[in-house]
């Protein structure tokens, strides 16, 4: 995706959202189904640097258990000894555990990161906790850890933590 239009990307999102806000949802149906989000955060392990990201998803229950898989694109401006991180591209797989509103999950799965030294494909790990504020609507905050090895062909290894404050409009 070009930078010149990112920027239009979440204004489209938040009007989706509103334009099915209000639909009931059972409560077995709790994170079960297809849902984008967005979020804001930092790189806890870099100067704090800020990133921004998209989402959509898909989580199916069985009882308390979610499974869900999860591709999310994110801006940054993450400084690394690489070099500078502008983009994070990540495919995620969720397992989670619900208890009432509220679901703790884990996280596994690949990162590319883009930035000055070219790209580089990585795993990431983490733990995240998502509560419903409406049927269709969850906050959360989530926590990974992004490991790319031999970076930009110099043999240097980067590891960055993120935490993001999420929000997320289930279908």
């Amino acid at each position: 995706m070009e930078r010149k239009h990112a920027h239009l990307l979440f204004p489209v999102l938040l009007a989706i959202c509103l334009a099915f806000a209000g639909r009931p949802v059972d409560a077995r149906d709790l994170f079960a189904g297809v849902y984008v989000g967005a979020s804001l955060g930092v790189a806890t392990s870099a100067d704090n640097d800020a990133l921004q990201s998209l989402n959509a998803g898909i989580n199916s229950r069985r009882g308390s258990i979610v499974l869900g898989a999860e591709g999310e694109i994110a801006r940054t401006g993450i400084d690394t000894s690489a070099g500078r991180i502008d983009r994070i591209t990540r495919l995620k797989s969720r397992v989670g555990l619900v208890d009432g509103g509220t679901q703790y999950y884990a996280v596994g799965g690949v990162a590319e990161a883009s930035g000055d030294f070219g790209s580089s494909v990585g795993y990431i790990l983490g733990l995240g906790v998502e509560t419903h504020v409406r049927d269709n609507v969850t906050i959360g905050a989530e926590l990974l850890h992004h490991g790319f090895r031999d970076v930009g062909g110099a043999a240097r290894d980067i590891e960055v933590n993120t935490l993001t404050g999420r929000v997320n409009y289930m279908f």
